[in-house]
């Protein structure tokens, strides 16, 4: 599936780091592979991937609604009474 033109990119290595654009060096760093240029841009990457890990968890612990202890006694006679 690769093997056409129109899907060149599947083949393509990356050409400069994620980070910050800039050339490789001799040694590359990779992160959930991501191709980094140093070890300060491997920190920054992965700083900012926890940053947004956690911004993602707030998110969606506020857009929750709060379980109510009627509902969580509801669901555990549900569960009861199947057994």
């Amino acid at each position: 599936m690769c093997d056409s033109l129109e899907y060149a990119e599947c083949r393509s290595a990356a050409k400069n780091c994620a980070m910050c654009g800039g050339k490789f060096g001799l040694i590359r760093y990779y992160s959930w592979r991501t191709a980094l240029c140093s070890k300060k841009c491997l920190d920054l990457f992965r700083a900012r991937r926890e940053r947004d890990r956690r911004w993602l968890l707030q998110q969606h612990t506020v857009s929750q609604p709060p379980f109510s202890e009627g509902a969580l006694i509801a669901t555990t006679a549900r569960v009861v009474a199947r057994e």
